[in-house]
């Protein structure tokens, strides 16, 4: 019974115009919330304060302190605000930090806290997972260097609306494969668990 319906629910989920429509949606409500985000941000007094992105390879992830995301490192080239620290393997890579000035010489790390909307559907394709390659590096961010005079107030919440799409996997067992596994390459990328946040 169960196989049964499970066969329906693919015919139907591959005529589903929800189903069709969800990578149209998927990027106007990422729009949409990038346009809150900065309403919001300019409601608080607040700008981006752009700064380079400089990336630092970590010789020895397993041994490595690493400083706060959002805590400031000074280095000879002048004061930078540290990053989040992440494998190349991973896709997409993490979200570069916001960090935001205001009319004067207060900086602050952007806490970005979206107030989800969910759009529910019913989702025929496979699962998301974390994939994992032997030999990936692992890389540290950093921002800066800082402007002369500013001070750095740690981290402050902006919370904006952003309509997400809530997939329904018909078959949460249809995981994705990963890249190397899928092209066939013999290398030993481990399959992961679905990944985090998949409903």
């Amino acid at each position: 019974m169960k196989t049964a319906w499970l066969c329906f629910a693919l015919i139907a989920c591959g005529k589903s115009a929800r189903q069709e429509q969800a990578p149209r949606k998927k990027k106007q409500y990422a729009k949409d919330g990038i346009v809150a985000y900065h309403q919001k941000l300019g409601e608080a007094h607040l700008e981006p304060l752009k700064l380079d992105r400089v990336e630092t390879k970590i010789a020895d992830p397993a041994h490595d302190k690493a400083p706060d995301p959002g805590s400031t490192l000074t280095t000879k080239d002048g004061v930078f605000i540290v990053g989040k620290t992440f494998r190349t393997d991973e896709d997409p890579p993490p979200a570069d930090l916001d960090i935001a000035i205001d009319s004067g010489t207060k900086v602050f790390v952007i806490e970005r806290v979206p107030q989800v909307i969910p759009d529910p559907y019913r989702a025929c394709e496979c699962v998301p997972q974390k994939c994992s390659t032997p030999g990936a590096e692992t890389i540290r961010v950093l921002y800066g260097p800082l402007p002369k005079d500013v001070t750095v107030l740690g981290s402050k919440p902006i919370e904006f609306p952003e309509h997400r799409l809530a997939p329904n996997y018909v078959d949460k067992n249809k995981l994705c494969e990963c890249p190397a596994a899928a092209a066939g390459s013999g290398s030993s990328a481990m399959r992961g668990t679905p990944d985090a946040g998949v409903p």
